[in-house]
């Protein structure tokens, strides 16, 4: 949809998305509760902002039946949180209702990995689910940001539960990208391929403290990991990079929101942000409307990658600063933004001309 300001947002509901257009994707929050507090995490936020009721089923049955008539013929479901698997018998009962209409649809289920069980892996073959797990790499970087009252080391609970599983291809490792673990990057990502993942996806943490050379280093273990990945393709690895998706196989859908967010309190959203902002005061919501027009036309990005990229970070982390410490912060977040496009666009366009790893990627369809 083209022309989407703040209003249109907040009072965004499945029947004023256009008809014919197609959604491909689906966030589902049963619950915003999370048995972790790891040092980046904007669940707090959330919690504090919304009501936290757990998703009932007769809303979560109204709500797939809304989304199936705008959907795409495969879309994708994923399961968000806080923790999904808090919540089992509630995933266990969505998923066989998400089967029994899109039998050849991915469902995802991001977790923190604290309770990746014996159940969890049988209903994972049961019901042919994929797991994106928070894992930043090795023991001292993953055990940094995730904290665990019960646990000595959320990295070794990791490893202890993965052994209820059969092998690693139903698992995406994720990581957040952080000031203070970006120096590591390359070495985490080469140690969790060396664990088994077959794919590796990585988050940035935009909120966080960059600076200069913060964002120098960055751009020196993106382009070593992505070298890395061009030179060990030639051993016929089926390692995946799921970063490199969009830009392998972009279309030309920036201005059209294809996913819907479906929160624990059984509304549509356009994405998580969005429910936060029911709260966010009138006046503020115009004076932002407004910045983003000008940081639109002077950044030259849509206006939905704005709200996607800048929202949260807007709202939650500059709106009581200065505006001289907001404008440096924002100067930082679009350097970041930017040099993390330009890299991955240009290493895109070599791997585009190496077969074996397009291949991969085709027969994968990892995004």
């Amino acid at each position: 949809m083209k022309g989407l300001t703040f209003k249109k947002i907040l009072s965004a509901n499945p029947e004023e998305i256009d008809k014919k257009l197609k959604l491909n994707h689906l966030f589902i929050y049963i619950n915003t509760s999370c048995n972790l507090s790891c040092r980046y995490c904007g669940c707090h936020f959330i919690n504090e902002l919304i009501k936290n009721p757990i998703l009932q089923e007769d809303r979560f049955r109204k709500a797939l039946k809304q989304f199936a008539q705008r959907a795409c013929r495969y879309p994708e479901f994923t399961f968000y949180g806080g923790e999904p698997l808090i919540y089992y018998e509630k995933l266990k009962k969505y998923s066989s209702l998400i089967r029994s209409k899109f039998p050849y649809s991915r469902i995802n289920i991001f977790t923190n990995g604290m309770l990746l069980n014996k159940k969890a892996a049988d209903l994972a073959e049961e019901k042919n689910l994929n797991f994106l797990i928070s894992i930043d790499g090795d023991k001292k970087t993953t055990d940094f940001n995730r904290k665990t009252f019960i646990y000595p080391s959320v990295y070794e609970k990791i490893l202890k539960n993965l052994k209820n599983f059969k092998n690693f291809h139903r698992f995406t490792a994720n990581m957040v990208i952080t000031p203070d673990n970006v120096e590591y990057w390359a070495d985490n990502v080469a140690h969790l391929k060396k664990m088994g993942f077959e794919s590796v996806n990585w988050d940035i943490n935009y909120a966080g403290e960059w600076d200069k050379k913060k964002i120098n280093i960055f751009s020196e273990e993106l382009i070593k990991i992505l070298s890395s990945y061009i030179k060990e393709s030639f051993k016929k690895s089926n390692f995946k990079l799921s970063n490199l998706y969009k830009y392998l196989f972009k279309k030309n859908s920036d201005d059209q929101p294809l996913s819907l967010t479906l929160m624990n309190d059984g509304n549509f959203y356009f994405c998580d942000l969005t429910s936060l902002l029911r709260e966010a005061n009138q006046k503020e919501l115009k004076k932002t409307e407004m910045f983003f027009n000008f940081l639109s036309a002077q950044k030259n990005l849509s206006r939905n990658e704005l709200y996607c990229g800048t929202g949260l970070y807007l709202y939650l982390c500059l709106k009581n600063k200065k505006s001289e410490e907001a404008e440096k912060k924002l100067s930082f977040f679009f350097d970041l933004k930017n040099r993390h496009e330009k890299i991955l666009k240009a290493f895109a366009n070599k791997i585009k001309r190496i077969p074996h790893i397009m291949s991969v990627y085709e027969e994968k369809n990892i995004k």
